[in-house]
């Protein structure tokens, strides 16, 4: 303020003089008149790395010509951001160039951040030089980093050249850092391994910074920095979140596959049903946990193997010279084995194959999606989605266990046989595989992932239990044998939960798949008469479901006990149960394991059609007969050298509940004999008995013989109990016979 008003009081006393003159023609230069702001500046904004030209424009500005001029910018606020004599203050030359013009052009300066600056202008008259402000203001960037294009750096190994480009990185010759950090690993051969630095970067004249790479070990996708240090110290870091992909050569991808839900709809407003594959909303879902090969195409030599990560990437880091593909094969490449075959084909694993391509020095990015092959009324196309899809849903089972249960237990190998020509009847689990079903327009398993689990289940069961169902047809509101119902309903319940919360149970089938059948594990719906108990394989599998699941709803639902809890008693007292394994002996497991919770337990299981208390492991004390008195008590007791005991069997096939019978007995260290007696008159009264020992056939089988006795002997443990199936073998023809069972003893 002090320097203006003597420069306008200078003015006032030179008027007359300055008049004279120019009427004379002489040079002399008026800046202003008055006290009011003179002008504005443009541009308004500018890059100290860079500065350029700048004009001030305003009415009260006047040119004579010859006069020297200057522009001279002051930071506002008393900060010093300009290096050299002057800190806070920083003069350019300038001219006028025009009436009320003023140009003038700003180099390059150095600064350590942004800074607004005052403009005034100085002229230089014969008494001096006076300034004036101008009320215009400039601001000044200084050398930030932020905004640069996330540019992916060469791949290569060391020496090769790295491009980052962006704004205000600095002035020409400048030097600069680019630090790449790792989000995990230890990717780079430096002291720091989850960070790479080049240091001593140059700032060229396009804005670009460039510098060589060291080594680096293993690709990294990572996060860039840039640190710019300016020629007068001043230093400024930006960019943090850029992501570059940086690595040696080799191929990088994502493991996709096609998934067809089922198209699911409410039935007058009581269940919900299925109507088969819903195509037209088919998804796209993540290939994990896959084998993935690098295969050289001359010879199918395997050059490097990796399973694809959880969301189905996959990484190989290495340069090939000659043409090589993806191969992505439907088995497990670590862990639990779980591998899906052709069975009409040597049982040769499924594979999809990429387009050859060559690394040679290159990264590449090869994706891959197994698709249906669905052709809008049939299949048309290779159906690579199924096989994959159906290791996708078992791998999801397995995991789901081992997420869930410690110690973790250990699957034995799985093989997994489908074809599109694999016609059966239903599909199973038969102790050493499981064969699906995929014939187009008949029955398909793939996309039937509650189908998928269940025939697991059977697997598991075996592989961390035991089984001692006798197998064959079955249906839901039947009344089987309990291990049957049992060995069902666990399969069924365990795939509801491991595919929590989808509790609908749905096998799609016929013609474009569009029709099958469904049940909702968690609603109870209304059964049959006498089809509810322990002989009833949905029974045990709603049971089962509610004992698990953390959706409590009472009465028939009151605890969340959990897959850890059922697991433990699966694997301890239900595999090493006297009985045959059934409900009874599994309840009699669970309320051992969980004292606390057996008065819950019985509750529930009363609520699901078994007599509470649940006695032991034999069903001692159960009243439901699913609608024949013959079919309790669960076990009869024999007795050695008590006399021949009569008991009643249905001529039906050998699994339903009235066409056997289950005893028991305990060995006393000698040989036992047993004999089985059939009643005469019927060539088709044909019951057979077998001696079992902790679920293990002890080798000792009886009948049939129509009309007759039959006998068979072996030596006994003492104490040991054993159980005694007797089953009819007849023709199915309905009716029922009464044949006899003894245990003699010398």
């Amino acid at each position: 303020m002090g320097r203006h008003m003597r420069f306008m009081g200078w003015l006032a006393g030179l008027g007359c003089v300055a008049l004279l003159l120019a009427s004379c023609g002489g040079a002399s230069t008026a800046v202003g008149q008055g006290t009011a702001a003179l002008g504005t500046i443009a541009p308004a904004t500018m890059n100290a790395a860079t500065g350029g030209p700048f004009t001030i424009t305003g009415a009260r500005l006047q040119s004579l010509g010859g006069t020297t001029m200057q522009v001279t910018f002051t930071a506002v606020g008393g900060a010093t951001p300009f290096a050299g004599g002057t800190s806070d203050e920083l003069t350019v030359p300038a001219a006028l160039t025009a009436p009320n013009t003023i140009t003038g052009t700003l180099p390059p300066v150095c600064l350590a951040g942004d800074t607004t600056l005052a403009v005034s202008i100085s002229a230089l008259l014969p008494t001096g030089i006076e300034t004036v402000p101008t009320g215009a203001s400039l601001l000044l960037l200084g050398p930030t980093v932020t905004g640069f294009a996330p540019t992916a750096p060469p791949i290569g190994g060391p020496g090769v050249p790295v491009t980052v480009t962006g704004a205000n990185f600095g002035p020409v010759g400048s030097t600069a850092q680019i630090t790449f950090t790792a989000a995990a690993g230890t990717p780079f051969l430096n002291g720091t391994s989850a960070t790479l630095v080049i240091p001593n970067a140059t700032i060229d004249s396009t804005g670009q910074i460039s510098g060589l790479t060291p080594n680096p070990q293993t690709h990294a996708v990572v996060a860039a920095s840039v640190t710019v240090r300016i020629p007068c110290g001043s230093t400024a870091t930006g960019g943090a979140g850029v992501v570059a992909n940086f690595g040696i050569p080799g191929v990088d991808g994502t493991l996709q596959y096609q998934f067809v839900p089922h198209r699911l709809y409410n039935q007058a407003g009581t269940a919900v049903q299925t109507s088969g594959l819903d195509f037209p909303n088919t998804q796209t879902r993540d290939l994990a946990a896959i084998r993935v090969q690098l295969v050289r195409v001359s010879d199918q030599t395997v050059l490097a193997s990796t399973a694809s990560a959880a969301d189905g990437t996959y990484s190989f880091d290495m340069n090939v010279a000659v043409p090589t593909v993806i191969r992505v094969l439907s088995r497990s490449h670590a862990g639990p084995v779980i591998q899906v075959v052709d069975n009409n084909n040597g049982n040769a694993l499924w594979a999809m194959d990429s387009a050859p391509f060559t690394i040679n020095g290159t990264r590449h990015t090869i994706d891959l999606t197994a698709t249906t092959g669905w052709g809008g009324a049939s299949y048309t196309g290779p159906r690579l989605a199924a096989p994959f899809s159906i290791f996708s849903t078992l791998w999801g089972a397995t995991q789901r266990i081992l997420a869930s249960v410690a110690p973790q237990p250990v699957f034995p190998d799985l093989q997994v046989n489908w074809s599109p020509g694999n016609n059966q009847a239903a599909a199973f689990w038969n102790g050493s595989f499981i064969m699906l079903r995929g014939a187009d327009g008949v029955n398909t398993d793939e996309f039937d992932t509650h189908v998928l689990v269940h025939e697991w289940g059977h697997y598991f069961e075996t592989s961390f239990s035991r089984s001692d169902s006798p197998g064959g047809q079955h249906f839901l509101n039947g009344s089987y044998h309990p291990s049957l119902a049992w060995g069902e309903g666990w399969a069924t319940g365990l795939a509801g939960m491991l595919l929590e919360p989808d509790s609908v149970y749905s096998d799609t089938s016929g013609p474009q798949n569009a029709s099958g059948f469904m049940t909702d594990i968690e609603r109870r719906l209304a059964q049959g008469a006498g089809s509810f108990g322990w002989y009833n394989e949905w029974t045990v599998w709603e049971l089962l479901y509610d004992l698990s699941d953390a959706n409590n709803e009472g009465p028939h639902d009151t605890l969340s006990l959990g897959i850890q809890n059922l697991f433990n008693s699966l694997a301890n007292g239900q595999k090493n149960t006297d009985a045959s394994v059934s409900v009874f002996s599994f309840i009699h497991s669970l309320k051992a394991d969980n004292p606390g919770s057996a008065a819950a337990i019985d509750a529930m299981c009363a609520q699901h059609g078994l007599t509470s208390p649940v006695q032991d492991q034999w069903g001692t004390g159960e009243t439901n007969n699913g609608g024949s008195a013959g079919n309790l008590p669960v076990f009869l007791t024999l007795t050695p050298g008590a006399p021949a005991t009569p008991f009643t069997l249905a001529r039906r096939p050998h699994n339903e509940l009235q066409a056997h019978r289950l005893c028991r007995f305990q060995g006393n260290g000698a040989q036992m004999t047993l004999q089985a007696t059939a009643p005469a008159g019927n060539a088709n009264n044909l019951p057979q008995a077998f001696v079992y020992r902790n679920g293990v056939w002890q080798g000792v089988g009886v009948g049939p013989t129509p009309g007759g006795s039959s006998s068979g002997s072996f030596t006994s443990v003492n104490g040991a109990w054993y159980v005694v199936w007797v089953v009819h073998t007849g023709a199915s023809v309905g009716g029922t016979y009464t044949p006899t069972i003894q245990i003699t003893s010398p």
